[in-house]
C-alpha cells in the first residue's frame, strides 16, 4: 500500500517478518518515528528499492502506525497541502490523476493542473 503523507512517502507490506514500512527517504521515517510510542530500529537495505524501513510485529503496534497518520490529517485540502511540504510530488500527483482519467474520463489533466495552478496564485 502506498501512503502519501505530510510526514512522507510510505510503502506498506506484510513480509514474514511483520509489516514492512518502507521509504526511500529516511528523514521520513525518522518524522513518523518521533510520533510514535514504542522504539523502532530503522534498517538499511542498500541494494532495495524501498532502501529504508521499520518493522512492526504486533497489532498494537500496527494500530498505533496507522492511527498516528490519520492524526496527521489537520488540513482540509490534501493536494494544496502536500504541494506546499513536497512540491516535487506535483508530478506524481499529475501521473496519477492522468492514469485515473483514462478510466472515469473527467476533464482533461491539462484542464485540471490550470485550475490547481490557478487556484496558488
Amino acid at each position: 500500500m502506498w501512503l502519501f503523507t505530510t510526514l512522507g512517502q510510505f510503502s506498506i507490506v506484510r513480509k514474514k517478518d511483520g509489516l514492512n514500512i518502507r521509504s526511500r527517504d529516511r528523514k521520513q521515517l525518522r518524522a513518523l518515528l518521533t510520533k510514535l510510542s514504542f522504539p523502532a530500529k530503522i534498517l538499511t537495505y542498500p541494494s532495495a528499492d524501498y532502501r529504508y524501513r521499520i518493522i512492526v510485529t504486533t497489532e498494537a503496534q500496527e494500530a498505533e502506525v496507522f492511527r498516528t497518520l490519520t492524526q496527521t490529517v489537520n488540513y482540509s485540502n490534501f493536494k494544496e497541502t502536500i504541494h506546499q511540504k513536497h512540491p516535487e510530488w506535483l508530478d506524481l500527483h499529475f501521473d496519477v490523476y492522468t492514469a485515473v482519467a483514462i478510466h472515469a474520463k473527467p476533464i482533461s489533466p491539462e484542464t485540471y493542473f490550470r485550475q490547481v495552478k490557478a487556484q496558488k496564485k
